[in-house]
């Protein structure tokens, strides 16, 4: 029903963090209350409009960009609206660089800005652990784990998602080199090497990501799991 779509898009849209002035704003204006309101437009359909329209608008805009001038251009550009998320994402990363532009042009505020939100009290604190291995093991791994997806019907899966292709949820690693093999523009075997080298990149872009945070306890992969849990004892002790 309409109240359950209503809903539903409210929290698509704070999901994206698009709905704190974009989408309030518009609701403001048709708002009972407000002196200065417009015609009636349902809740539904200003919702669906910010969402579907400004949205679409942005997203087609800095996706050209991307493709005529380069991820250099946007980098620069998020680098200077936004320097706080900067410093911490994954710059390499084309999506997330669009989609915090998306956001600041939607919004004209910062996506950082919306990621300060008040700490949760906790009554625990928290011990990060990570398990390292020289690369050569890790990407022989994600070969050997790409060939058992498509052993266990990754291409089957991809072929019933095909229809939806555009979608901006299948714009990932494995989902959007097999659109291609059935788009015709690259062979099965051009698709599948594709897949495992940027699943590898991705692994890589992983790996710099965690070594930013100092609180992280590394162990080799290899390393026994009671000596991890002794660890972990050990540290609880201390608290």
């Amino acid at each position: 029903n309409t109240h359950t779509e209503i809903n539903y898009l409210k929290t698509e849209l704070v999901n994206d963090l698009m709905a704190t002035t974009t989408v309030m704003e518009e609701l403001w204006r048709y708002h009972p209350e407000n002196p200065n309101k417009k015609d009636v437009v349902s809740e539904y359909e200003i919702l669906k409009r910010v969402q579907l329209g400004i949205e679409k608008e942005i997203r087609e805009t800095l996706n050209t960009n991307l493709e005529n001038k380069g991820l250099q251009l946007l980098q620069q550009e998020l680098m200077r609206v936004d320097p706080l998320y900067y410093k911490t994402m994954d710059t390499e990363n084309p999506r997330r660089v669009i989609r915090a532009l998306e956001i600041y042009r939607a919004t004209g505020k910062p996506y950082s800005s919306f990621l300060k939100a008040k700490a949760a009290n906790r009554n625990f604190e928290t011990l990060y652990i990570g398990l390292t291995a020289d690369r050569p093991i890790v990407y022989e791994r994600i070969n050997k784990r790409v060939d058992i997806m498509l052993e266990n019907g990754l291409l089957e899966e991809v072929k019933k998602l095909y229809a939806n292709r555009d979608l901006n949820a299948l714009q990932t690693v494995a989902y959007r080199e097999l659109f291609q093999y059935f788009d015709g523009t690259l062979s099965l075997e051009k698709a599948v090497e594709e897949i495992k080298k940027n699943t590898r990149r991705f692994a890589k872009r992983q790996g710099t990501w965690f070594r930013k945070n100092q609180h992280i306890h590394w162990f080799d992969y290899t390393t026994n799991s009671e000596a991890i849990i002794e660890f972990i004892k050990e540290k609880n002790a201390q608290n």
